[in-house]
């Protein structure tokens, strides 16, 4: 209605006129044009006072349904797991390692070892499983490029349990350029399961071809993972990124029938890491991006182990 005009997609009732305000105070006292007396006409104001009040309130019970007893429904929105008795229990938890297989590492901070250090490191840090993942540790070091580790979950309910989704929660900077290690050979690492893209704002957990090949399609709308009382299974759950150093922890959403929990998983109370590599600063010097590195050198085949090199030189 626009001006005091009748608005022509109103329907017309009999006896009623549209109109402004005025028009369809009236209507109470002009019926068919018969005027009627003031009593009829209060009467008329109640009982519509009444209905104005009472079709609102009716309509409300229809459209809000029977009201609904019994045990409610589980929370759809996650909350954080009891610490002592999560409906998922994590068995192990491996680091983040170099999805190439090759060895490649990067530091934060550079590494300036001596010709004796060097040598302890070959012939005793790297030959021990144990010692070289306690030094890998120690130096915050990190994957290059896509790292992959492998965490052993056990259901811990009573009933099955409903693994639903993976989130990232991670904190992204500069690739990591105080030192590089670089591998040997090109190797196959480990196959990985799921993958997220840590340079996308909102990563989810990719669905991975083979050759590890991130098909944008999440793992957890394909694959139903669920986990029966004490039954143990095993994701190896990848990570990469061609932009940023990023330190990352995984929260697993798990579905069960006293509601949705999150559970965080990490490398055994810390982040995970990955970096990319550090853009060099000459051109033909690919790790002139570097403080320090070492190459893994191989004469006539053989491996040896890493010696040292001068990023800013080495043509590699």
């Amino acid at each position: 209605m626009t001006g005091g005009k009748e608005d022509p997609s109103l329907p017309r009732t009999q006896g009623a006129q549209h109109g402004d305000q005025n028009t369809q105070n009236n209507f109470f006292f002009n019926l068919s044009h018969h005027y009627i007396g003031r009593s009829t006409a209060i009467s008329l104001l109640v009982a519509a006072a009444v209905l104005s009040v009472g079709i609102p309130l009716a309509l409300h019970g229809l459209l809000a349904g029977p009201t609904i007893t019994g045990k409610p429904a589980p929370d759809s929105i996650p909350r954080p797991a009891s610490s002592t008795s999560p409906p998922v229990i994590v068995e192990s938890v491996t680091a983040l390692k170099s999805l190439s297989g090759d060895g490649s590492l990067a530091l934060p901070r550079p590494l300036r070892m001596t010709a004796p250090e060097l040598a302890t490191f070959n012939r005793k840090i790297i030959s021990n499983s144990a010692t070289y993942s306690a030094w890998y540790a120690e130096h915050d070091a990190a994957a290059i490029h896509a790292g992959v580790t492998s965490i052993t979950l056990r259901g811990n309910a009573a009933e099955r349990v409903h693994i639903v989704d993976m989130k990232v929660l991670k904190n992204c900077t500069r690739p990591l350029s105080g030192a590089y290690f670089q591998g040997y050979t090109q190797g196959s690492g480990p196959t990985a399961k799921l993958a997220f893209d840590l340079d996308s704002p909102d990563p989810i957990p990719q669905q991975v071809a083979a050759g590890f090949v991130p098909l944008g399609v999440n793992f957890f709308d394909q694959e139903y993972v669920t986990l029966n009382p004490g039954e143990t299974m095993t994701l190896a759950i990848a990570a990469f990124t061609d932009h940023y150093a990023c330190r990352f922890r995984l929260q697993m959403i798990v579905a069960t029938s006293l509601g949705t929990f999150s559970e965080n998983l990490d490398n055994n109370g810390r982040p995970f890491v990955v970096t990319a590599k550090a853009a060099p600063v000459h051109g033909g010097r690919p790790y002139s991006g570097y403080q320090s590195a070492y190459a893994y050198t191989a004469p006539a085949g053989v491996p040896v182990g890493w010696e040292k090199i001068n990023p800013a030189t080495y043509p590699k």
